[in-house]
């Protein structure tokens, strides 16, 4: 209630107010304040970057329904960011992904990828943005290649775009295009190649807690064919470049389903029920039970995703959290302490679904 009272005090000095209890309904303080924090900074630039969007989708004519990527591996409504755009935050990367400014790199086991449900990093915060688990590193495409006296550099700087394109500073894309810096083309492309393809991480960076022998790389991005010889060497894998490979980050997008989450809060004691996400703070009888806070979670889910845009026939849900306490006092129970989180399940929307089956 605290939030409530503070958010009504400030509204009329503040365009946007975020609040802690909007973002997550996830323990842990120090994330909760990082993530509210990134969802007020990244407001008015996301704001603009919305306005953009939707003014050029409007000159072009196009009406399609428009989706952001989440993190997770989801979607989202466009609309349904403006208060939430933490949510989008470091969007797009599967299995390993060759971009502009970065290599961002997954690990899929037994065909799903691999989640970081506590929340990921940006930058230096810890946050409770729900995300595939990747790492990134800095290079890419448009990354800087420094050919001093020394060893060859590449990355993690852009200063621009790469020569082929009208900027001034050499790339990897002009390696694989053939533009030179002093060497001849070929033997450029050869070093930048080999620089960019060392093994620049483990797996252990990647998960720590578990041991990961990967059998095969599938590589995307503008590049891919160019760098996957080099990358699959590297690691000692067998590589594979998908067809559409330059656009398979839009095509995944595309076809997404849009995700959500909820967190059930209960404390029979008390006689009350929370759930943050969705505004709901209201009473619940002594006998209040973890089947009827699952329910309610379910009901709850559901709107919430068809909110922001959800097929109302998409709506897979899985159990994140499930847990019950026992109060006790003295030497009785007095009340238990129910708390569950459920989430629409990352995937592809029944249309593709359809399609890739006939």
């Amino acid at each position: 209630m605290h939030e409530l009272e503070i958010a009504e005090l400030m509204k009329k000095r503040f365009s946007s107010i975020a609040l802690g209890h909007h973002v997550s309904g996830n323990l842990n303080f120090p994330r909760r304040i990082a993530t509210t924090y990134l969802n007020a900074a990244l407001h008015r630039v996301h704001e603009d970057f919305l306005n953009a969007l939707t003014r050029i989708l409007e000159e072009q004519s196009l009406k399609a329904p428009q989706y952001l990527l989440k993190p997770d591996g989801g979607t989202i409504a466009l609309a349904s960011t403006v208060h939430s755009p933490a949510a989008t935050a470091q969007s797009g990367p599967v299995v390993l992904d060759v971009g502009g400014t970065t290599t961002d790199m997954s690990v899929v086991l037994g065909g799903v990828p691999l989640l970081e449900p506590r929340g990921i990093r940006i930058g230096p915060y810890q946050t409770l943005v729900r995300s595939l688990l990747t790492h990134s590193i800095g290079i890419g495409g448009d990354s800087e290649v420094r050919a001093d006296d020394g060893p060859l550099c590449v990355g993690p700087h852009r200063q621009g775009p790469p020569i082929a394109f009208g900027g001034k500073v050499p790339t990897p894309t002009d390696a694989m295009m053939g533009k030179s810096i002093g060497l001849s083309a070929k033997v450029m492309a050869q070093r930048v190649l080999e620089t960019n393809s060392r093994p620049v991480y483990t797996i252990h960076e990647v998960i720590q807690e578990e041991k990961i022998v990967p059998d095969s790389l599938v590589v995307i991005g503008g590049p891919a064919p160019q760098v996957a010889p080099f990358i699959g060497e590297a690691l000692g894998l067998s590589h594979r470049v998908p067809e559409h490979f330059g656009v398979a980050n839009a095509i995944g997008a595309a076809v997404a389903r849009v995700t959500a989450e909820i967190t059930v809060q209960a404390d029979t004691e008390r006689g009350s029920l929370v759930i943050p996400e969705a505004g709901i703070d209201q009473k619940i009888p002594f006998r209040y039970r973890p089947e009827d806070a699952m329910s309610l979670a379910d009901e709850v889910l559901k709107k919430q995703a068809l909110k922001i845009g959800a097929d109302p026939d998409s709506l897979e849900i899985s159990v994140i959290e499930k847990q019950v306490f026992n109060m006790i006092r003295g030497y009785s129970r007095t009340g238990q302490n129910i708390r569950i989180k459920l989430c629409i399940t990352p995937g592809i929307i029944r249309e593709w679904k359809k399609e890739q089956e006939s």
